[in-house]
């Protein structure tokens, strides 16, 4: 199983294994790269991941993967390895490890150039082409691109467009400024959010194709075109 570029967040668990779990596996690989697991809680162990009892034919590997403010009951806050037999090792390699608690880690496991820290301090976040110095969850809910922990902004270059809140009728998502223009939505702005009191999205007519709160000529024109008149 390979899992690239995905968030694992704000799960619970009463037990094992707050954002991911493996049990009593007997064969295969679970494949992580450049993921974030993040505020993820468990109740007993392995707040971010755990594996637990399985055979030495399975193995986690994890590459640019970071593990923040993820915590456990019992002890392996980010990753916690427990097994009755000589299980291989999970594999880290290009990883962080930050504001886990009790503790980063947890049994044994190889790999390289892994930085485990007890706070998570800011970095360099762009936001468009735009960039500014601020923890990861900051980041990540302002819609920006982290680009690490104690990574300065003078060292990085920020392009692209950043996400905000689109308003498509009534509803609301988070998306690129282009996104939003492909499917005839309202951009509120980059680095909204549609909880934002300011990004409610305007209730419309259902007459006002066009949303410009009025309804006219433009509008049914704009019916005319849908329908294929």
């Amino acid at each position: 199983m390979k899992i690239d570029d995905t968030l694992i967040a704000e799960n619970r668990s009463r037990n094992d294994g707050g954002g991911l779990l493996a049990t009593d596996a007997r064969t295969g690989t679970i494949k992580l790269k450049n993921c974030q697991i993040v505020d993820n809680i468990s109740g007993w162990r392995g707040g971010g991941v755990s594996q637990r009892w399985c055979s030495e034919s399975f193995q986690f590997i994890f590459r640019d993967c970071e593990f923040l403010n993820n915590i456990a009951g019992a002890g392996g806050g980010g990753l916690h390895v427990e097994s009755f037999g000589p299980p291989i090792a999970p594999r880290i390699d290009d990883s962080l490890f930050c504001g886990n608690m009790p503790e980063p880690i947890v049994g044994d496991w190889e790999g390289e150039n892994v930085l485990a820290v007890d706070i998570c301090s800011a970095g360099a976040c762009c936001l468009g082409s735009d960039c500014v110095q601020m923890s990861f969850a900051g980041c990540e809910e302002a819609g920006g691109e982290w680009a690490g922990i104690d990574v300065d902004c003078d060292k990085i270059t920020c392009t692209g467009p950043i996400e905000g809140s689109c308003c498509l009728g009534t509803y609301c998502v988070v998306i690129t400024p282009e996104e939003c223009a492909l499917h005839e939505g309202m951009f509120m702005g980059s680095g909204t959010l549609c909880i934002d009191s300011t990004t409610y999205c305007p209730k419309y007519s259902q007459a006002d194709f066009d949303r410009n709160n009025k309804v006219d000529i433009h509008d049914l024109m704009k019916f005319f075109d849908h329908w294929g008149y």
